[in-house]
């Protein structure tokens, strides 16, 4: 019971209430987030050396 009352309370944050909310975005964009973020993923697992199994 202690993990869901610090789940419930996390959750009742307005910071994240605000971070979590959704965002409306054309296909355009939510593809364009996508591949920034995956350059940015792959920049970091490079530097890091990190390779898929």
């Amino acid at each position: 019971m202690l993990l869901n009352k610090a789940v419930v309370e996390t959750l009742a944050l307005s910071e994240l209430r605000t971070a979590l909310k959704p965002r409306r975005t054309t296909p355009e964009q939510y593809r364009d987030r996508i591949a920034c973020d995956a350059a940015r993923w792959k920049a970091v697992a490079m530097a890091a050396n990190i390779k898929l199994e």
